[in-house]
This record gives structure tokens, sequence and C-alpha cells, in this order.
């Protein structure tokens, strides 16, 4: 199982993950992180999904952020919940400025189309 752990970070990933935290208690924006650090085969795990293993594609590299460190996912919380249907919309675009504002980014495809809403990396 992949690491929530924000220490398994890369140091500047860190110091970013809780500058961004720091804000996002600011703005009263409950979250948890879903994933910092992955292995290898970990990484192989998830792209086999949707491809030669059964489920939904949920990522689009072997090359991964969060192999070195470099990223994490969240999720923001709804009433004790992760909201995936991003019913609180207006926290999940506030989380993704906050990181912008740090030099943070989102993955996204050639035509600038975010592939991960839930994933910052540096």
């Amino acid at each position: 199982m992949s690491s929530r752990n924000p220490k398994d970070l890369s140091d500047e990933m860190y110091y970013k993950w809780s500058e961004w935290d720091k804000v996002m208690k600011a703005n009263n924006i409950d979250y948890i992180l879903t994933c910092t650090l992955r292995t290898l085969d970990q990484q192989k795990e998830l792209y086999a999904q949707g491809r030669s293993k059964p489920g939904k594609i949920v990522t689009w590299t072997l090359n991964s952020k969060h192999l070195t460190g470099e990223a994490f996912d969240f999720c923001i919380m709804n009433n004790g919940k992760c909201d995936w249907a991003m019913d609180k919309k207006e926290d999940w675009e506030t989380a993704v400025e906050i990181g912008k504002s740090l030099g943070l980014s989102q993955v996204v495809d050639s035509k600038g189309r975010i592939k991960e809403f839930a994933h910052l990396q540096c």
C-alpha cells in the first residue's frame, strides 16, 4: 500500500505540502492525503488497472512523481467522507489554487486538460 504520510515526501515537497496545509487550515478546508510516496511495483499495479487488469484507469504513467515523493494526492472531506463527487467544488478549486500559488502543478494532457484533479506535484 502506498504511503499517505507527508514525512515520506521529498524535502522540497514536504515544505510545500506543509505550507499548503497551513493555508488549507486557515481556509477551514478539511481534507485527507490519499497518497504521498509509492514504490515502482505499486505504480506498475496502478498502471495495469484499466489496461491489463479490470477497473478504471487511475494513472497515466509509470514514471509518477509519487515514486520520488514529489507529489501528493488529496481528497476534500464533506461531512466526514471523501467528496469524490466534488460537491464542495469551491473547496476543491481553492485547494488547487493554493497549490499553484506555492509553485505546484496538476498533471495535464497535451491540450491542457487536467488529468487528475486531486494531484499536486513539484
